[in-house]
């Protein structure tokens, strides 16, 4: 948050700073680390016979920071849509003032809504991986999945190998 936060704040004037390719991928790349941390806890969650221990305790980290990232994607997008609309403070102020012409305003906006159209559609892909539904939708299908051995390893390079005296195909 602290990242974004420095963008949308002292670093972003009247939008300016949304045209820099190094701002994008700096916020990009925080967001991906905060939704990648999600997935990762949402993966821990859908083991299977998890004592009822580490299930509470997956649940109450993956909800904490869950909230966090929605945090996160809400920032965004409130500080994205004032800069789309031509309604943020600083826009305003220095349009006022003659600081910007009307084709550089309509440039910012043109990249206020590109930023805001992507961070939500961000947001609502997360929602689809790491929301409660989603989460459940796959705890419970993975419960009803049959118990079934494995009969198939991988190597050390993710190649499928027969185990407990399966025949490999290539020996047919």
């Amino acid at each position: 948050m602290t990242v974004v936060q420095w963008v949308f704040g002292s670093h972003m004037g009247a939008g300016e700073a949304l045209t820099e390719s190094w701002v994008f991928e700096m916020v990009s790349n925080t967001v991906a680390k905060v939704t990648n941390r999600n997935r990762q806890i949402a993966s821990a969650r859908l083991q299977k016979d998890l004592p009822q221990e580490q299930i509470d305790m997956v649940e109450a980290t993956l909800a904490k920071d869950r909230d966090n990232a929605r945090e996160l994607f809400k920032y965004i997008e409130d500080s994205m849509r004032g800069v789309a609309e031509g309604s943020a403070d600083v826009l305003i102020e220095k349009q006022s003032k003659g600081e910007l012409t009307e084709e550089e305003v309509n440039i910012i906006r043109a990249w206020g809504k590109r930023w805001h159209t992507v961070f939500i559609r961000k947001a609502q892909v997360e929602e689809s991986v790491v929301g409660e539904d989603a989460v459940e939708a796959r705890i419970k299908l993975l419960a009803a999945e049959p118990d079934v051995p494995e009969i198939m390893d991988q190597d050390g390079n993710g190649v499928a190998e027969a185990t407990n005296g399966e025949a490999q195909m290539s020996e047919l």
